[in-house]
């Protein structure tokens, strides 16, 4: 039997006894689409977003099981195709979205599961954009929303295919685009971080994630009480004012913008760590927001880039006569800043005469002007930051640690934007805005290359590419042709039955390594920057600005 054979009075049926509606043997109830628009907004209020997100995933994986065991022992299917697009007729006709499979590549033979598809005008993406358009903001989401569509169409196509498949969306309506474009594969071919975190959200037992729910409703229903006894209808939460030029999406970002406003308001050292173009002083200047220094300046100064002589005079400031060219007094950054802050970048490249220096200042709170007898007093606070590992300068001698433990009082690391996928996409529609070509489009063969490189210059190198892409693209939408390098992962074949065809397997990354594992990032760091050296005849100045690097 094919799919499209399936009609509805065939698979939904009222009970002859009870007159219940019944789903093969089970049976099923109707819930307005309002209905379901209210309780999403009610549960998103109380609920974490990433409890919210598990549980809804959970549930649709348990859903999609039992519609699969459904139809499968109701009808007998002609190709695992049929029985997985039978899924797709089964949602539609039940209401959760308008469900269409552009592409599906099956073989249980050879254990290869790769299909794509769409949903239009789902009802998790109607309820985002039904809410938020009557509340007056910007109803655009920074990711997709549609947690129990990708769950339920992943339980589904597990029992099709007999293995574990994870269902993700690379494109919803949510935001702002004209359909839901979800792709599915084997979980093994999903990055560890993914996996780790379907596991979690299908495996936990349904009783212990409600368990969950109800204590983050009761703590939510305390809070309630004790700020508004009147208790006064519950209010979606907006987005705190101070992160809205913040584009994350990621919880490793939000842990760290978090741990940041904690120490904001305390007059603690603190030593922001990451590779070079993660976004540090971006998060400094959050801390700065967040603290009441807010309005007092904030000053930064680049450590690496000024000679010991000239970074001294540059932070304390000297008298006349100090030295040939010092005509006139200078106030130093530390006198500037008042009692505002100062971020000191790279300070893991600060000579180590200077270090000696600034450990005096943070222990005296004063500083002496070059060629000055006398003392200052400061009042502001010193933010840090480095691309470097102190802890092993400090072994080997490199770097000062007392003036390390002076630093680090709050240490906060920032994470790489490759371990940050869901980061990736927002950033690079930030990044058009920037450059006031908002509605330019970023195809869905863009977006997965861009969702599977490794960003060795992180997200400054994201930036370049946007803008790069920009240039080349002019009017149309961006495709993988106008990124400024050859594409080293091929993306899934374009959404149109009369497209190209799919390959035999789902694009993955490369696995060519000994014992056919996945390269380590160092090796594919060193082959990435090796393929930009040889594209740009070994030319270093240009092959650093592609790679977003010094």
């Amino acid at each position: 039997m094919r799919a499209m054979d399936i009609k509805a009075n065939e698979i939904i049926e009222q009970n002859p006894d009870a007159g219940f509606t019944l789903l093969g043997f089970s049976r099923i109830m109707a819930v307005s689409v309002k209905t379901m628009i209210r309780g999403l907004r009610e549960l998103s209020a109380l609920i974490p977003p990433e409890e919210l997100t598990a549980l809804f995933t959970g549930i649709g994986f348990e859903v999609g099981i039992a519609h699969a065991l459904t139809l499968g022992d109701q009808y007998a299917f002609d190709s695992g195709e049929e029985w997985l697009r039978a899924g797709s007729a089964l949602r539609t006709i039940n209401g959760y979205a308008n469900e269409q499979l552009e592409t599906v590549h099956l073989s249980k033979k050879r254990r290869k599961c790769f299909f794509r598809g769409r949903w239009q005008d789902s009802f998790e993406s109607l309820a985002h954009r039904k809410y938020y358009g009557k509340s007056g903001r910007n109803i655009h989401s920074i990711a997709p929303v549609c947690f129990l569509l990708a769950g339920m169409t992943s339980g589904y196509a597990s029992v099709v295919h007999g293995s574990q498949i994870l269902v993700r969306e690379i494109f919803c309506q949510a935001q702002g685009e004209k359909f839901c474009v979800f792709e599915g594969r084997p979980l093994e071919e999903w990055d560890k971080t993914v996996q780790d975190n379907f596991k979690q959200m299908v495996s936990a037992p349904f009783d212990i994630q409600l368990t969950r729910v109800r204590r983050h409703l009761e703590k939510s229903k305390q809070e309630i009480r004790a700020n508004n006894p009147s208790s006064q209808p519950i209010q979606h939460p907006q987005p705190a004012p101070d992160r809205s030029g913040i584009i994350y999406h990621s919880r490793a970002m939000n842990d760290v913008l978090t741990l940041a406003e904690k120490a904001a308001n305390t007059d603690a050292t603190i030593l922001l760590l990451g590779e070079s173009g993660t976004g540090k002083e971006v998060v400094a200047r959050h801390i700065h927001r967040c603290s009441s220094r807010c309005n007092a300046p904030f000053l930064a100064v680049n450590c690496a880039a000024l000679p010991s002589a000239l970074l001294e005079s540059e932070l304390f400031g000297h008298v006349r006569g100090a030295f040939t060219g010092a005509a006139a007094d200078k106030p130093g950054l530390l006198v500037e800043a008042g009692s505002g802050t100062l971020f000191l970048d790279e300070v893991g490249d600060m000579p180590p005469d200077m270090q000696a220096k600034l450990l005096r200042v943070l222990q005296q709170k004063e500083v002496r002007p070059v060629g000055s007898l006398g003392e200052i007093q400061i009042k502001a606070r010193i933010l840090a930051a480095t691309n470097q590992d102190l802890g092993q300068m400090v072994n080997e001698g490199l770097f000062r640690k007392d003036l390390y433990y002076r630093l680090a009082v709050v240490p906060i690391t920032i994470a790489p934007l490759r371990s940050r996928v869901r980061d990736i996409l927002p950033l690079a529609r930030n990044f058009l805005r920037l450059h006031r070509r908002p509605t330019c489009k970023i195809t869905p063969e863009t977006s997965f290359i861009l969702e599977n490189h490794l960003w060795p210059g992180n997200v400054r190198e994201l930036e370049n590419w946007i803008a790069y892409a920009l240039i080349m693209a002019e009017d149309d939408p961006i495709t993988p042709a106008h990124l400024p390098e050859p594409a080293s992962l091929e993306p899934p074949a374009r959404i149109n039955k009369s497209g190209p065809a799919l390959p035999d397997t789902p694009p993955i990354l490369p696995r060519d390594s000994p014992a056919g594992t996945l390269p380590t990032y160092q090796e594919m760091g060193d082959r990435y920057i090796k393929h930009v050296l040889t594209l740009t005849h070994n030319n270093k100045k240009e092959a650093a600005r592609i790679l977003g690097i010094g």
